[in-house]
């Protein structure tokens, strides 16, 4: 907690015992990639924390409202997330902490269950045969074709971290014309 800035997420989190235990140590940010069969494209992710002698995952999350927990993991399919992370790093488990970033700036810890996982990771291996089907075919159906995926903006946002995607009308432009050359200052 040396050098860590002063915030009321940031101080409800240290005053959590199994909050703070869980993100103290480990690997920040550890990037895992996982080459593949040829002509297939590999598997990437960056974990928040990763606790290798714990075989832990453990993903900070910040939320409104913390009584949304259950719409906001079902929303941003944080179970599908949690079985790549437990496969691609080889881990016993995956866990969640959530921090409310208003008042009273609550914590909750929400750790899947095996079942849980498991559901989820026949999920991510259907999802990803057909991806791999679409990739290697170069032939992408309406429900996955990569120039139709716009994430629709949300109202009721949770995480801060979400933007909504917003399209561009008009390519941008410069706002000056520059003779080709040398600039004078």
């Amino acid at each position: 907690s040396a050098g860590l800035i002063s915030t009321p997420t940031t101080t409800a989190l240290l005053a959590d015992s199994e909050a703070r235990r869980l993100l103290d140590g480990g690997t920040k940010e550890r990037v895992f990639i996982e080459p593949r069969g040829e002509s297939l494209l590999p598997l990437k992710a960056r974990l928040d924390i990763h606790h290798a002698a714990r075989r832990q995952v453990v993903e900070l999350k910040t939320i409104r409202d913390i009584g949304r927990l259950g719409k906001a993991i079902a929303e941003y399919h944080y179970l599908l997330s949690a079985a790549f992370y437990r496969y691609i790093s080889k881990s016993d488990n995956v866990t969640f902490v959530f921090v409310q970033t208003a008042k009273p700036f609550t914590v909750e810890i929400f750790e899947p269950t095996d079942s849980q996982l498991d559901q989820a990771a026949e999920q991510m291996g259907a999802a990803l045969v057909r991806f791999d089907a679409c990739w290697r075919a170069n032939n992408w159906p309406d429900d996955l074709s990569l120039s139709k995926v716009e994430a629709e903006p949300m109202d009721d946002d949770d995480d801060p971290l979400m933007m909504p995607f917003a399209k561009i009308a008009a390519p941008c432009r410069q706002r000056y014309e520059l003779p080709v050359g040398e600039l004078a200052l």
